[in-house]
């Protein structure tokens, strides 16, 4: 007798755009997250990601210099130059690999420019109210294109400093997805550093999941955090309104490129061995059986009367 398909309870779609990793080509497949900002031809070939991936592509909103930021349609179009190159080759020869999901391209307020560098600090809720009007706007414009883009996921990502001024983002980001459209949570990626955001954070959850649900989008994408604490709390809301969840992250690999065991371990490798094919296979599998670990929970911080 068949044994029933277990669903995930999170899916990682794992980052990074390498040549080789410890030394060996990146042929990874499975669930991956790209980056419209760095070329695909970094690979040998110019064919990354594999053939095997699903890939996500994000907009690269998170790597532009604020001072040089592009606008909506030019962040698209260096998607699709990117899609027309792994899909294409230098040499114009191949097939269509389009990613599975397009990022809208919001703008980053947990990332400050200082003298042209980028530092972990997170914004004001006023300098933060440039960023919602910037987020809301590339996500209408995608949401625009949609018909440009037939077969790919559509993920509007939201933007805010805290809950209230989040929810007011997500507001109306949602007056223009379609129930196909993932939601997508930026800003949070400094939560695992600063875990004292982690009340804030399971806040606008409280909020927002719902807005999410009643516009009728099934799906929500958490960008860049491998802390688990708080995606065991975010699984747990997100099941109490039948809503499912993935996360993405360069962790699973960068944690095993240091050079000494101590310093990997110190990173948070996860794996004695320091080899980064199995790390990725433990986060792989604490996000596949996070509901059976001791992080799904229902955040003490909020409760369920703050539904």
């Amino acid at each position: 007798m068949d044994q029933p398909i277990v669903p995930a309870s999170i899916e990682i779609f794992i980052g990074l755009q390498a040549r080789t990793i410890q030394g060996e080509r990146d042929d990874l497949g499975g669930f991956r997250m790209f980056t419209a900002a760095y070329p695909p031809g970094r690979s040998v070939d110019g064919r990354c990601p594999p053939l095997s991936s699903k890939y996500l592509l994000d907009s690269g909103a998170f790597t532009d210099n604020i001072e040089k930021r592009l606008t909506p349609e030019q962040a698209l179009e260096r998607q699709q130059a990117w899609q027309r190159l792994v899909s294409y080759g230098p040499d114009g020869a191949g097939r269509i690999f389009n990613a599975f999901g397009l990022c809208s391209y919001d703008l980053l307020i947990d990332e400050t420019w200082v003298f042209g560098k980028k530092e972990k600090r997170r914004w004001t809720i006023e300098a933060a109210e440039w960023a919602v009007r910037e987020t809301v706007l590339s996500a209408n414009y995608l949401a625009l294109q949609r018909e440009r883009l037939p077969g790919q996921k559509l993920i509007l990502t939201g933007q805010g400093v805290d809950a209230l001024q989040y929810s007011e983002c997500a507001c109306e980001i949602l007056k223009v997805a379609q129930p196909q459209d993932w939601f997508g949570f930026g800003g949070w990626c400094i939560v695992g550093r600063y875990r004292s955001l982690l009340p804030e954070f399971f806040k606008t959850l409280a909020l927002v999941l719902p807005m999410v649900k009643r516009a009728g989008l099934a799906h929500c994408h958490l960008f860049g955090v491998t802390y688990l604490p708080a995606l065991g709390g975010l699984l747990y809301m997100a099941d109490l309104f039948g809503l499912t969840v993935s996360t993405d992250g360069t962790k699973p690999i960068k944690d095993c490129l240091w050079l000494s065991t101590f310093n990997r371990q110190k990173a948070g490798c996860k794996v004695a061995s320091g080899y980064w094919r199995d790390n990725v296979r433990w986060w792989q599998d604490a996000c596949f059986n996070l509901r059976s670990s001791p992080y799904y929970m229902m955040p003490p911080s909020v409760g369920k009367e703050g539904f």
